[in-house]
């Protein structure tokens, strides 16, 4: 990454890349401009769209802003990519020692969360879910909390803080972060008797104060966010634990036989959603450690904890090896409650990889040499990918973007229709190194295009459906219909597409690796050639 000179990116894929650098940008150009932040007309243009239910890490983004000033926002990305598993593993170790366990095994208790399975898969392109060092930085809290290390007030200050840093990175974590809490204490309670049933119940009163004032914080974007809500009721179906997942290792795990690359090739959602293997001996050390520890309420918290999120984890139904089976699982009664139903049931493993590694390090804490060489077994075996073209994308930027030179194509403020298309390219990070210059009939800022702009048979075809048999009213309707000035293609992308949009209207230019069709008004005046 380093020899390509900010020519590539941490991770696969290249457009969530783009979504997430856009977003880094978006924040301080919204702010230093006085625009909404969240109410926006630059994407999904001409209508806009709400970015409170989008992956747009507010929280990341403003407290990287110095960063992003000095040198830029794809670099900044990288850091913080690069940064999110050794936030996890550093806040997980502090955790794991507060619960009693020396050094050097909290600190294998950090490695498994913060370079196990979910981790490492989610560092791939999702920054949102991979920086949930949060999680653990709440469970030090608590756990300093209940063994006398903080007063209330400081324990309702410090808490609140994590519930805004979770809100403020992504709202699906701290829905599963809230479940997971809440469920963990409730299990406390259950464990528990006399003393330390009070103090667990004080705790859980003063969590509550703590959410109430987290919730106060972040009213404003609570009022737009149910202001304008989310119209594309966004499924968790297709995104659960595939149970084979769980012994079946994919492409970010270094050893991975090659007997079981075709299973791992069948199993059901795509490499960022499978978060589920654990080797064989991870599961192991922790059924030791549990019966090992069962008298103990820490151990029967984390016990339950595991069953339930790994169930949550598995949807409303069974899926094996990629195959969808008639059977209906318990996440049913809840898929069609108003926050449940946009979460995918597979994120949920956040929590079970955070109770494995205190599991672990528990088992170590009392370790001689043998356990040791099982938690070497389990270092290997989880051992993140080291395929260098699994960790860099080589971006695509066209010399049109750099600067000032859109301008002999777009006029500021225009709406572009941009192909490549959503998920497809990376428009999103050309228009956010135009300096937001120009809107987009796209955009990707949700998994899923807003059905005004799927209604068009046209748009339908360049997501991969046939093309219809005659396309040029179809083109037509669309740039009509959205308020289109320009249209843009890049320059040798595969398909019909030149064709399709010469024929529909009419001439074109070229410049800077960028075809253009002209839709409403003139050209601009030009600024000399583009190679």
């Amino acid at each position: 990454m380093l020899r390509e000179g900010g020519g590539s990116v941490v991770g696969s894929y290249g457009s969530d890349q783009a979504s997430f650098t856009w977003s880094l940008a978006w924040w301080p150009h919204a702010l230093e401009h006085g625009l909404h932040p969240l109410l926006t007309k630059l994407v999904y243009a001409p209508d806009g769209w709400n970015l409170a239910w989008t992956s747009s890490i507010p929280g990341p983004s403003l407290l990287a802003w110095p960063l992003t000033a000095a040198v830029g926002p794809v670099a900044t990305y990288d850091v913080l990519a690069l940064a999110a598993p050794a936030l996890a593993a550093w806040c997980t170790y502090l955790l794991c020692r507060e619960l009693g366990s020396g050094t050097p095994a909290a600190l294998a208790g950090g490695l498994v969360f913060g370079f196990g399975t979910y981790e490492t898969a989610e560092t791939l392109n999702h920054l949102n879910l991979a920086l949930v060092f949060t999680l653990p930085l709440a469970g030090l809290v608590v756990a300093r909390y209940l063994r006398g290390r903080l007063s209330d007030r400081r324990f309702v200050v410090w808490f609140a803080l994590c519930v805004v840093g979770v809100f403020a990175t992504f709202l699906e974590t701290l829905f599963w972060a809230t479940f997971g809490g809440a469920f963990a204490l409730g299990m406390g309670l259950a464990c528990t008797r006399g003393r330390e049933r009070a103090l667990l119940f004080r705790c859980l009163l003063l969590c509550a104060l703590a959410y109430a004032i987290a919730l106060v914080v972040a009213a404003p974007y609570l009022w737009v966010a149910l202001a304008h809500p989310d119209p594309l009721g966004i499924s968790g179906r297709g995104f659960e634990l595939d149970l084979a997942n769980l012994i079946i290792p994919t492409r970010v795990t270094e050893v991975r036989p090659s007997s079981l690359h075709h299973l791992g090739a069948q199993l059901g959602g795509n490499l960022t959603e499978q978060l589920g293997y654990l080797g064989p001996v991870l599961p192991a050390i922790a059924g030791f450690v549990l019966w090992e520890r069962r008298r103990q309420p820490l151990a029967r918290v984390l016990a339950a904890t595991i069953a339930v999120a790994t169930v949550c984890a598995l949807g409303s139904r069974l899926v094996v090896a990629g195959h969808r089976t008639w059977l209906e699982l318990p996440w049913t009664l809840v898929d069609d409650l108003p926050l449940a139903s946009h979460a995918l049931p597979v994120r949920a493993l956040v929590l079970v990889w955070l109770a494995l590694a205190v599991l672990v390090a528990l088992f170590l804490a009392n370790g001689g040499r043998a356990r040791w060489l099982a938690f070497g077994l389990v270092a290997l075996t989880l051992l993140p990918s080291l395929d260098g073209s699994l960790w860099v994308t080589r971006l695509d930027r066209p010399a049109l973007f750099e600067g000032d030179r859109w301008r002999s194509l777009i006029h500021p403020g225009e709406n572009a229709l941009i192909i490549p298309f959503s998920y497809d390219g990376q428009a999103m990070l050309w228009q956010q190194e135009s300096g937001f210059g120009f809107r987009m009939t796209g955009g990707y800022v949700s998994a899923t295009l807003p059905p005004e702009l799927w209604r068009y048979s046209i748009v339908r075809a360049i997501y991969g459906l046939p093309l219809p048999p005659f396309p040029n009213p179809e083109v037509r309707a669309l740039v009509r219909g959205r308020k289109v000035d320009v249209v843009l293609l890049r320059s040798g992308r595969p398909g019909p597409w030149a064709s399709v949009f010469t024929s529909a209207l009419g001439r074109q230019r070229s410049s800077g690796g960028m075809l253009a069709w002209r839709v409403r008004g003139s050209w601009p005046r030009s600024l000399g050639s583009l190679p």
